[in-house]
């Protein structure tokens, strides 16, 4: 009886074992897959050319020249965090390649990024 008690907690803890090792596999997966998109997504926007408009909104606290374009839901504005003074000129069109600045915004009404290219 107690051969059969053992071995019955036995095969409960390696099955419990089991279990717990496919629950930390799908979260990994889950983890990677979500990386990957996430990585998806930065890898876009810096490789896919997107066109815009230099707007000066440095009278706005905080704010110098920003880029307005539409990223695919409504019009944004972008914050480069390093934008050469040949491009600072309001209404001027421009083509550009960016990946999103980890810096906060120094301007409340645009998000921060780091240009990768930059054509007027």
């Amino acid at each position: 009886m107690r051969k059969t008690f053992l071995a019955l907690i036995a095969g409960t803890f390696l099955i419990s074992c089991g279990e717990a090792k496919k629950i930390a596999d799908t979260t990994e997966e889950i983890a990677e897959e979500t990386t990957e998109e996430i990585n998806k997504v930065v890898e876009d926007n810096s490789t896919i050319a997107h066109d815009g408009i230099i707007v000066d909104k440095s009278k706005e606290e905080g704010c110098t020249f920003l880029i307005e374009t539409d990223l695919g839901n409504g019009t944004e504005l972008l914050e480069p965090v390093h934008l050469q003074e040949e491009y600072k000129k309001d209404g001027l069109k421009v083509n550009f390649t960016f990946t999103y600045s980890k810096r906060p915004s120094k301007c409340g009404v645009a998000t921060p990024i780091l240009l990768g290219t930059i054509t007027g």
